[in-house]
């Protein structure tokens, strides 16, 4: 299988935490294994002039669009340490500078621009191998915008991004936007858009053929992260060569109950509550009709009605079947009781709570 991988570090040529020692050892374990793998780094500063590495140029130069200019990369070739084939892609405007990302505390005010252009750098030197590669394999939000670019242009080979440090995720103001050079569509929830911000790392979640993490824990830490403000939910983010990430783009402030946990929390803090607790619904509004059907039971009398009248409309005195028990809640309040009215349509008379039917539960007297 032919693999080409795209990282911004690689131990011991330039490193700042983890994904420098992994770009080390996972192609050279694929490599052992049979596979055709390469590598592409951004070439820093010292590494042109390295003699260990004893760097070739390729002949071969990009012009990588970005915004609206046209960029030229230069493409240099030679065997990293591992015995990997490395191509490192020059731009001094970029890259010949004392740091990776950042000096004196603070990182560079272009980090967005010199990342998209490597990531854009990289899909068109994968245009141009030959024979082509079958994976492109992006390493964190410096590459994460490599599938996106893969989706987009709808290239012959896969795309795989491995999440080695969520916390950083390539946040960058929406003016930004423009450096991709992609359609308006996909600065929106459903692309590289994220609360008003570009975010390479979900769009390279949600464009990648496959989404991995360096280890199954990191996975489940990852998947189960409930604490940041901005943090991505995301779940069934495994180990290498598994399944594809579910992203959930939304702000998360805190772990969300289940249903039955939040009704017992109510309930018990009602127990504990010195506050009334408000009576039991005695009507409901039937689906498609405007009238109230009464859902408690009337006072009943023994006398038969007249049925005079039945179509008219009526007010009548009912008591809500948790009354006793909210009236103890209340503190011994009694006869916690209200009128409500139903209406008909044939008329809008009123009519007060006196004798109620026992057959039919309507008031037989008018109202003086």
């Amino acid at each position: 299988m032919r693999i080409v991988f795209a990282a911004s570090e690689m131990s011991p040529l330039a490193q700042t935490g983890g994904l420098g020692d992994a770009i080390e050892g996972l192609p050279a374990t694929l490599a052992a294994r049979g596979h055709d793998v390469s590598i592409c780094l951004p070439c820093y500063r010292g590494l042109r002039e390295d003699p260990a590495l004893d760097v070739r140029s390729t002949g071969v130069q990009l012009d990588v669009p970005v915004r609206d200019k046209r960029v030229p990369a230069e493409i240099l070739e030679c065997t990293a340490p591992n015995g990997v084939q490395l191509f490192l892609i020059r731009r001094d405007e970029y890259f010949d500078r004392p740091a990776l990302y950042g000096a004196d505390g603070r990182a560079y005010e272009d980090n967005a621009e010199r990342f998209i252009f490597f990531s854009k750098a990289v899909v068109e030197l994968g245009r141009r191998i030959s024979p082509p590669p079958e994976i492109v394999h992006a390493h964190d939000w410096q590459t994460a915008l490599i599938p996106v670019l893969v989706k987009d242009r709808r290239l012959p080979f896969r795309s795989v991004l491995t999440i080695h440090n969520l916390a950083y995720q390539g946040n960058f103001w929406a003016p930004d936007f423009g450096l991709l050079n992609l359609p308006g569509h996909y600065f929106t929830a459903s692309g590289v858009e994220f609360y008003g911000q570009v975010n390479l790392l979900k769009g390279g979640i949600l464009f990648a053929d496959r989404v991995t993490t360096v280890s199954e824990r990191y996975a489940r830490e990852i998947a189960s992260k409930r604490t940041s403000s901005t943090a991505f939910s995301t779940a069934s983010i495994t180990g290498f060569g598994t399944r594809r990430s579910i992203l959930c783009c939304r702000k998360i402030t805190a772990p969300r109950r289940s249903t039955a946990k939040r009704r017992a929390a109510t309930r018990s803090s009602r127990r504990s509550s010195s506050i009334p607790r408000p009576p039991a619904r005695s009507s409901r509004w039937s689906r498609g009709s405007r009238s109230k059907k009464a859902s408690t039971s009337f006072s009943r009398s023994s006398t038969d009605c007249s049925h005079t009248m039945c179509a008219s409309s009526f007010s009548a005195k009912v008591t809500p079947r948790s009354s006793a028990s909210w009236a103890s809640r209340a503190g011994g309040i009694s006869g916690a009781s209200r009128t409500i009215r139903l209406s008909t349509s044939r008329s809008r008379t009123s009519f007060t709570p006196a004798q109620i039917c026992s057959s039919c539960h309507r008031t037989m007297s008018r109202a003086a």
